[in-house]
């Protein structure tokens, strides 16, 4: 007896989307493919699940749980030309034309009726099937109609851009000459040359944009330095954009590795790409390259984030997705929309932000291989100077800019550790700048005053100077003076301050021990004193300060004597997540009450000298009155102009200027209040409970997201086992599940292992309405919540000290 079998996928078949090896890889995948619209319409006609599942190291994006499993071939045919990894476990036996023949003969012959019934149905069956897949080809090719858009784009902007070069050309052999000179002709040849360069530019992302969508344009996989990386961008800056009043800073993390595997034309080419957007968007102000690098899962490859950040006008909202379709930028003449593409191939992650009226930030994370066969470390060696002897030189760094002074000092903590930024009050104080070997300072931040302190110095000691000015900047004039080492222009890469370094001290004669030992005992007394210093200037910004830094002053306690509100605001915003303990007085009285009662415990007074209730002068003058409090130092806030002697006379160690601002304050408080050690252990928390770890590396590795995530869990569902016992209570069976459903996304991204596993299950048990069970897990949900709602105060608690 013969039998015809079609051998199917059981109930597991699925369809693999996408491999991925990190689980916030996976988790933006799996957002994407719950986004995607053409899925969403399979997903409700065929009826399966869009889920993430583990197999051995990697974690895969998969449809499943498909209703009718013989509709997956269907699905995979419609979906396989937009996911070029597709994969399915669904097993297609592809039919032999002569064997099958053979065998239905034999089958017609053997049992006619059955087999012309048989016929008959597999007939009408695959019509059915093919009716099916015309319909969602049809709904494939509707989704489409915005990727023939961009053909569109392409193709009306090679028209655009061949018609308006050829006029422009005409224009520049048209044009009259009225001086044949070899200037003239090398000039008009030169503009040709330009338009000719535009359109071939133009043509070449096509091709590279048209290969990308493709699948076509291959990546090589090679080793690089990053250096060269940068190098490439500086020239393709320079020659693009000499002459803008805009500074380029290169800030690369000292923990990003030197030399990595990948394609070095391609990275450079998207970052290009986004450098000339944000060039011809901004006008002032500066463009900054921060690379860092975050763990990957692999020991041998490295997450590194390429951040582009501009001080432009921005975007507004509903213009964002525009600026990455193909040439809708007239004024743009590299397209963003290829670094789009590039990104993908190398994937990675680009995010793009814009705060309109202050400037976009695009983010783009790549996964690369670290190049363990080279040698990551600059080497800070020397024939004519020992390591030891390079190691002892300190340098120091003063920019009008903070990003750029913060920039350059990080290109010097790659090789030596005795790096630091000058702020403005110091740059005519001898001590200060006696420190160092070697000071580079901006040209604009070059005073006489300045000039004469620096020769005095040397006369002294070795202390090499070196002027910088950013490359794009033609108006500054060299000054030439033999204490003067050279000029250089910024951006400074590692690999060039290393070089700038070694050439500097190759020569340097060897400054006495004893002289240094000298010189530190002297820092040391001072810094030993007990009686806060004064100074008579204002407090001048630390330009590279955010709210974050004043979390080295946690466990310090202010008293601030203030009764204007706005002033007020803005001390509360600043120092509220610090871990700063404040007190507050608005008059004489209340003052004195806090410190009768928490003297011993103030490290400092801020107070408003122009105070309504009492005048804040005099106020200040009674403080200093007792010895109890002479030892606090006291910051002013002054908006009338005082004589500085005055204040320092009264007692006042320091003041601001209103407005006041985040910068200078954390210049006052860096001056006058203790630091801790934020890297110091905390505790260990259970991983099942809360996996930070993981939490941190689904937030994009930025852990202020994840913090700000952890509270808005604890705030939302901190005491979600009150209102999961009154659901279940009122048989609210719908509301409860949308709650679980809630909790179960956040508690995933959180890391919140436990509570996921435990919200899975109750899911399950609504799903299967098995509603005693549910009830019997109260007591398991309250210790569970119980347990992660500890373990999220210790780590914000951690975090705040």
């Amino acid at each position: 007896m013969f039998c015809i079998t079609f051998s199917h996928a059981k109930e597991s078949s699925s369809i693999i989307l996408s491999t991925h090896q990190s689980p916030s890889d996976a988790t933006v995948a799996l957002a994407k493919a719950n986004q995607n619209t053409l899925i969403q319409e399979l997903a409700k006609r065929f009826e399966f699940k869009v889920t993430i599942e583990k197999q051995e190291n990697e974690l895969l994006i998969i449809l499943t749980n498909f209703k009718n499993p013989k509709t997956i071939p269907l699905v995979y045919e419609v979906l396989k030309r937009d996911y070029h990894t597709l994969k399915t476990n669904y097993r297609v036996i592809k039919n032999n034309t002569g064997s099958d023949i053979v065998w239905l003969a034999v089958i017609f012959v053997m049992f006619g009726t059955i087999g012309v019934i048989f016929i008959v149905r597999s007939s009408k069956k695959y019509n059915e099937l093919e009716m099916e897949y015309k319909k969602l080809k049809k709904i494939k090719d509707s989704l489409s109609a915005k990727h023939d858009e961009v053909l569109n784009n392409l193709g009306y902007k090679i028209e655009k851009t061949t018609k308006s070069l050829i006029s422009a050309r005409d224009e520049i052999i048209n044009e009259p000459i009225t001086e044949y000179t070899k200037e003239v002709v090398e000039k008009k040849f030169q503009s040709i040359q330009e338009t000719d360069k535009i359109l071939t530019d133009t043509t070449e992302q096509i091709i590279n944009f048209l290969k990308a969508k493709s699948g076509k344009l291959k990546l090589q996989h090679k080793s690089f330095d990053i250096n060269k990386l940068l190098d490439e961008i500086t020239a393709f800056v320079f020659q693009n954009f000499k002459g803008k009043a805009v500074e380029l800073i290169y800030d690369i993390n000292i923990d990003v590795p030197r030399y990595i595997m990948g394609d070095i034309n391609r990275l450079s080419e998207l970052l290009m790409n986004i450098l000339d957007y944000s060039f011809r968007h901004t006008s002032r102000g500066y463009i900054k390259l921060v690379i860092a690098k975050f763990d990957h899962v692999r020991v041998d490859t490295a997450l590194i984030e390429f951040k582009i950040v501009d001080t432009s006008t921005g975007v507004k909202k509903e213009q964002e997705d525009a600026i990455f379709t193909p040439f809708s930028n007239n004024d743009n003449q590299r397209g963003l929309f290829i670094t789009k593409e590039l990104v993908r191939l190398m994937k990675g992650e680009l995010e793009f932000v814009s705060r309109y009226g202050k400037g976009n930030t695009f983010s783009i994370t790549i996964p690369l291989h670290i190049d363990d066969k080279r040698k990551q470390s600059y080497a800070l060696s020397s024939d004519s100077i020992s390591h030891k002897e390079l190691e002892k030189r300190y340098v120091g760094i003063i920019d009008k800019d903070e990003e750029s002074a913060m920039a350059l000092k990080k290109s010097f903590l790659h090789f030596t550790k005795n790096v630091s930024t000058v702020a403005d009050y110091s740059l005519n104080d001898y001590d200060v700048l006696n420190r160092f070997d070697l000071l580079l300072i901006d040209h604009s931040m070059l005073y006489d005053e300045t000039f004469e302190l620096i020769k005095t110095i040397q006369k002294h000691k070795e202390l090499k100077l070196i002027i910088t000015h950013s490359m794009l900047n033609n108006n500054y004039a060299e000054v030439v003076d033999e204490q003067i080492e050279r000029y250089i222009s910024k951006p400074l890469t590692p690999s060039y301050a290393q070089k700038i370094f070694l050439d500097i001290f190759s020569q340097l004669k060897v400054v006495s021990s004893e002289d240094e030992m000298i010189y530190m005992e002297q820092m040391r007394n001072k810094q030993s004193s007990n009686l806060p210093k004064q100074y008579p200037k204002p407090m001048v910004d630390t330009k590279d300060a955010t709210p974050e830094f004043f979390k080295e002053f946690a466990q310090n306690s202010i008293l601030i004597i203030n009764d204007d509100k706005i002033t007020l605001n803005i001390l509360r915003e600043i120092i509220g997540n610090s871990g700063i303990r404040c007190a507050l007085a608005s008059n004489a009285q209340e003052t004195f009450e806090q410190l009768g009662k928490y003297y011993h415990n103030f490290n400092l007074i801020i107070i408003n000298i122009e105070k309504e209730s009492t005048n804040g002068y005099l106020l200040t003058k009674m403080i200093r009155s007792s010895h109890a409090y002479d030892k606090i130092p006291i910051i002013a806030i002054i908006t009338t102009p005082y004589n500085p002697s005055e204040l320092l006379k009264a007692g006042i160690n320091a003041y601001l200027l209103k407005p006041i601002r985040l910068t200078s304050i954390y210049t006052a408080f860096n001056l006058f209040l203790d630091k801790v050690d934020l890297g110091s252990p905390y505790i260990r928390l259970s991983e099942q409970i809360l996996d930070i770890t993981r939490g941190i590396m689904q937030t994009q590795h930025d852990y202020r997201v994840y913090l700000e995530l952890v509270k808005e869990f604890k705030d939302a569902y901190g005491n979600s086992a009150t209102q999961l016992k009154t659901l279940m209570d009122a048989k609210d069976y719908d509301r409860l599940k949308e709650m679980i459903n809630n909790m179960l996304g956040l508690s995933d991204i959180l890391g919140a292992n436990n509570m996921f596993a435990l919200l899975k299950k109750l899911d399950q048990m609504i799903r299967n309405k098995e509603y005693d069970t549910l009830e019997n897990s109260i007591d398991e949900f309250n210790e569970e919540l119980e347990a992660l709602n500890t373990n999220i105060e210790i780590y914000i608690r951690s975090v705040k000290s």
